[in-house]
């Protein structure tokens, strides 16, 4: 179980991978932010929700930021291009 100071961000978190995420992280009684292009999404009261566009490398690492776990539930990289995937990962596997 998470640690409710540890922060977990998922992008793509309205997708049918994600919302099952989303909605097993503050289960849990983890801290979650839940990230989309729109911003807006059904989920519990305790999870944040922030707008980011995942081709945009600044609203990504913005959306990404003091996350101590973030999980890309994307059905496809391809129009994110692979050089920005590698990158959203390698800046967080740093940390």
């Amino acid at each position: 179980m998470a640690m409710p100071a540890d922060l977990q961000v998922v992008l793509g978190a309205t997708g049918g991978v994600g919302q099952v995420l989303v909605q097993a992280l503050a289960a849990q009684g983890a801290q979650v932010r839940a990230v989309n292009r729109s911003g807006r999404a059904s989920v519990p009261a305790s999870v944040e929700v922030m707008a980011a566009d995942l081709t945009n490398r600044e609203s990504t690492r913005a959306a990404c930021q003091g996350a101590t776990t973030v999980s890309l539930c994307r059905s496809t990289l391809s129009s994110m291009g692979n050089r920005h995937a590698r990158h959203v990962r390698q800046h967080h596997q740093r940390r």
